[in-house]
This record gives C-alpha cells, structure tokens and sequence, in this order.
C-alpha cells in the first residue's frame, strides 16, 4: 500500500476508510442565523400557506433560539388545530400556553412580520 500517515494525502483511520470521511461522522452544530429565522416565522404570518411547505423541511429544533422555537411551534399547533395563522391566532396561542412572555410579550409577535415586509 502506498498510503500516507498522520493525516497526510492518502491516510486511513484505522476503520480503514479515508480520513476526510471521518470527519462528516462528527456532530454538526447548527448555525445561529437569527435573521434567517426571523424571517421564516415572519414569511409564514404573511403567507400562512408557506407553513406546508416549511414544515415538511424545517423543524422546531432546527430553530437555535429557543424564542423562535416555540413561536414555531404555535404556529404548528394552530395549523394542527384547523386555526387561522395571524398575528392574533399566534398571540392568543402562546399566552393560552403561557409562553407569550416567555418570548417578550406582544411587540415580538408583530416584528416578525414588520421584518419579514422590510427585507
């Protein structure tokens, strides 16, 4: 065998696959993209429709504030439930599960969608 060792070209673990293969078995974080999650609950409020197509590839997990996860996860509950998707819907949701403070009261319902129509 002509391979490298100690991760030079051509090295091997000892499972035998290649080293550059070792690394994709590692734990990835998520990235922190706060906008970014903004901007998808504030695409759902302004088109609720988006939420079937969001939930089929994001989950509330993939949200790394945990603010966003449980706004998330209102939304999903009030599509579960056959509920209108608004701003109200969202609002009465979170406080009837005792989380709207949780996540700074009102004023951070309604900037979701103000930063959504802004961007």
């Amino acid at each position: 065998m002509n391979h490298s060792v100690n991760g030079f070209p051509g090295a091997r673990h000892e499972t035998g696959r290649p080293n550059s293969l070792i690394a994709d078995d590692l734990p990835r974080a998520l990235p922190e993209a706060a906008e970014a999650e903004r901007g998808i609950l504030g695409a759902i409020l302004l088109d609720p429709p988006a939420l079937g197509i969001t939930r089929e590839i994001v989950a509330d997990g993939d949200f790394a504030s945990p603010h966003h996860q449980r706004v998330y996860r209102a939304l999903l509950d009030l599509a579960e439930r056959g509920e209108m998707i608004d701003n109200l819907s969202l609002t009465a949701r979170l406080r009837q599960k005792g989380e709207l403070a949780d996540i700074g009261g009102l004023p951070i319902s309604q900037s979701y969608r103000a930063w959504s129509r802004h961007r």
